[in-house]
């Protein structure tokens, strides 16, 4: 199982969504080889583990492991401030779409406050906000969020989404 830190960056040409936006931006932010002490592969492997919690576990357990996620990019010190800021915004984005499914209007209301929080500080610290960076930042609305997470992980898990998805529609049938 790949890690939200093993991603790799496809160019703009190559990617199959709509959108400017994606999980595959986190090559620009996490790249396999950031990691360089002992420490650093411990929170690689705690990624990983907190991942696959998230993509084999139930709504609770994916819940969980991306609160946990999210809080071992908060206070990384293995990353830059520039893909500490991309990481989080994929995450907070995961859980804005996990608590949106799950019908947690308030709790998806304010991670999506934190995921344009980080997605604003990812501008600021890679290219600034240019206009056509600033045109870029105003497109990620929340849809564009459930599409781009929609794929990133239909990505990792050839096809069949995380089982939380799963079970969701299994039990609206």
């Amino acid at each position: 199982m790949r890690s939200i830190l093993s991603i790799q960056y496809q160019p703009r040409a190559a990617r199959h969504y709509p959108g400017p936006m994606c999980v595959f931006l986190l090559a620009v932010l996490l790249s396999s080889g950031c990691a360089t002490n002992s420490s650093d592969h411990n929170e690689e492997a705690m990624s990983k583990k907190l991942f696959t919690g998230y993509l084999q576990g139930d709504a609770q357990q994916a819940r969980k492991s991306l609160q946990d996620e999210i809080g071992l990019f908060e206070n990384s010190k293995a990353v830059s401030f520039r893909r500490q800021a991309a990481a989080l915004f994929v995450e907070c984005c995961r859980l804005y779409v996990l608590e949106k499914r799950t019908g947690n209007d308030v709790a998806s209301e304010l991670v999506l406050v934190k995921a344009r929080y980080w997605n604003l500080r990812r501008y600021e610290l890679s290219e600034g906000l240019t206009a056509s960076a600033l045109e870029e930042f105003r497109s990620c609305t929340p849809d564009r969020m459930v599409e781009m997470i929609d794929h990133a992980d239909k990505t990792f898990t050839a096809g069949a989404g995380p089982r939380y998805v799963r079970d969701l529609q299994t039990s609206r049938k």
